[in-house]
């Protein structure tokens, strides 16, 4: 098994994606609005001229961050500077490294501009996340699972959503021992058994239309991947799929219940808002309401990479 991790390499891509977030907050002037006081996200948004979605993402991002902090966990709770953004990031304090940091941020000037605009309501230019690299950050979460997973009891997987291909030759390749079994369209078909056999996956990977599904032990949704559909359409048919004693494993950039912890998952949501899409910010604890709604029953939550993590449901 490859142990190899990519944790460094995405951790550079973060820190550029938390940068962007500052120079946007700083351009929307968010660290100067607050010296003058707390205010709650509603006001901010008034004072600021915010009108697109995502606000409060980008505030609860920068509690997360450390730049700032929050009192109260209810639409009323209101925001205040940290300390160091208090003395370096008010444009009104001699201290301020304001318009050191607009040249620093020179590179990300383009993506916090879009940003803006979106936070604000203005039309911008979508920055769409490539097909390939969506299929890398598929192949990092069957690489994910496989290390941070306890799947030894565990003979058959399904696995679907986008990217599904992927994940599962990772997760087939982190554990030997494993079965899987992959949902794709029928068009898709010839390549997801393309790039199965490339893998030399072939006698333990296997791509099925959308045909129904032997019952299995664990079944993969890869919510993450598109934001777009019924977040709850996969729970039924994965329910379905799952033998008594079997688990879900729900992928998603879920946010803790508090939304103060989350900063990675929330840097990673305002990315897909760039991107075009229209993702759903949502707690661990949302995740685990569908999920008994659905008919599972113990859930639990584990990080896995890159501002991703799993649910986990059992049925």
């Amino acid at each position: 098994m490859n142990n190899l991790s990519a944790e460094r390499l995405l951790r550079c891509g973060e820190d550029q994606w938390a940068a962007t977030l500052l120079q946007a907050a700083l351009e929307l002037g968010v660290f100067t609005e607050l010296g003058r006081g707390p205010r709650t996200c509603a006001q901010l948004q008034r004072r600021l001229a915010l009108r697109g979605p995502g606000a409060a993402d980008l505030l609860d991002a920068l509690v997360g961050l450390g730049w700032l902090d929050r009192e109260g966990d209810d639409p009323e709770a209101v925001y205040v500077n940290a300390r160091e953004a208090s003395h370096y990031l008010d444009a009104r304090s001699p201290a301020s490294l304001a318009g050191w940091l607009g040249d620093a941020f020179m590179i990300a000037t383009l993506a916090a501009a879009s940003l803006v605009c979106a936070l604000r309501g203005e039309p911008w230019t979508p920055w769409p996340l490539p097909v390939a690299a969506l299929d890398v950050w598929a192949g990092l979460v069957g690489r994910a699972l496989a290390q941070r997973i306890e799947l030894d009891s565990a003979r058959t997987v399904f696995a679907s959503g986008g990217g599904a291909v992927h994940t599962a030759c990772a997760l087939a390749d982190g554990l030997e021992a494993l079965q899987v079994i992959v949902q794709v369209a029928r068009p898709e078909l010839a390549p997801a058994r393309d790039h199965i056999g490339a893998h030399g996956l072939a006698a333990r990977v296997q791509a099925q239309a959308h045909d129904g599904v032997t019952p299995v032990d664990a079944v993969v949704v890869n919510r993450w991947w598109s934001a777009a559909g019924d977040p709850d359409a996969a729970l039924q048919p994965a329910r379905t799929a799952l033998r008594t004693g079997g688990r879900l494993l729900w992928v998603d950039h879920w946010l803790d219940d508090s939304r103060r912890h989350s900063a990675p998952a929330l840097v990673a949501v305002l990315r897909r808002r760039l991107a075009g899409d229209a993702p759903r910010a949502e707690r661990v604890r949302d995740g685990r309401e569908r999920c008994q709604a659905a008919g599972f029953t113990r859930t639990g939550h584990a990080l896995l990479t890159g501002g991703l993590s799993v649910l986990q449901a059992s049925v």
